[in-house]
């Protein structure tokens, strides 16, 4: 099996991460996207991002226990 390498590009990385974060839907945030790559970079921003974003959200709702942790 042979692995496969996909250069990402770091601007489109950072808009996909920051749109994530900010709650803007995928659909909205890619379809100005031209290039394949950007396309790519853009939504493995976005997934970082959303992960942040939910991770974030659940922090901030959930309970402390006795040690003042989550």
């Amino acid at each position: 099996m042979s692995a496969v390498m996909i250069r990402v590009d770091a601007a489109s990385w950072q808009l996909g991460y920051d749109a994530a974060l900010s709650g803007v839907p995928s659909w909205l945030g890619r379809r100005n996207l031209v290039a394949e790559i950007d396309s790519w970079s853009w939504i493995s921003g976005y997934i970082e991002g959303e992960a942040a974003r939910l991770k974030r959200g659940s922090q901030g709702t959930s309970k402390l226990d006795a040690n003042r942790e989550y």
